[in-house]
């Protein structure tokens, strides 16, 4: 009898390494995979601010479910983004271009372009407020799920914003301009253009 619980005790952990060893290459496999797509981007184990590209145009990302969850490019292009030091989601092209961000002094994740134009927005002080592009031109913001910070465009020219229902993060033109903005008397989210 005591033989043959021995000899259970060492079958049962033969399987266990086997199932090991599978699991460990399925998982390089994956990984692997992920590294060939110069599209793809692989989230980081920090929880606040994950994109994706969505498509061939570089400047056009989704938001994603979760609300947090940093990116890191996997291959060098032109639409590559690189982690930043703290520990959260601040993203920073690698390359020069008008889609180019630069992160801000915020800990969180806003976004400036780089290059001036009617659409480049200079950073707030809160501390959550990514955007993403939803169409061609780069002045186009779709809001996304959490409820601190993005704007919608309500006309067809992309620079005219409305105020949004959440309390925290509004932005409204003042002038005939469509492209001049004030900021609320609220901390969080104002935009003003650095036009």
């Amino acid at each position: 009898m005591l033989h043959r619980k021995t000899r259970s005790a060492l079958l049962h952990q033969s399987h266990q390494m086997l199932l090991h060893m599978r699991h460990r290459k399925t998982l390089s496999a994956v990984l692997h995979q992920s590294h060939t797509n110069t599209a793809a981007y692989a989230p980081q184990e920090d929880l606040v601010c994950c994109v994706t590209p969505v498509t061939s145009n570089a400047a056009a990302y989704a938001p994603q479910e979760d609300l947090v969850c940093c990116v890191t490019p996997v291959t060098s292009n032109a639409a590559a983004y690189a982690p930043q030091e703290d520990s959260v989601c601040c993203v920073t092209s690698v390359t020069s271009n008008a889609a180019a961000y630069a992160p801000q002094e915020d800990s969180v994740c806003c976004v400036t372009p780089v290059t001036s134009n009617a659409a480049a927005y200079a950073p707030q002080e809160d501390l959550v407020c990514c955007v993403t592009p939803v169409t061609s031109n780069a002045a186009a913001y779709a809001p996304l799920e959490d409820s601190v910070c993005y704007v919608t465009p309500v006309t067809s020219n992309a620079a005219a914003y409305a105020p949004q229902e959440d309390s925290v993060c509004c932005v409204t033109p003042v002038t005939s301009n469509a492209a001049a903005y004030a900021p609320q008397e609220d901390s969080v989210c104002c935009v003003t253009p650095v036009t």
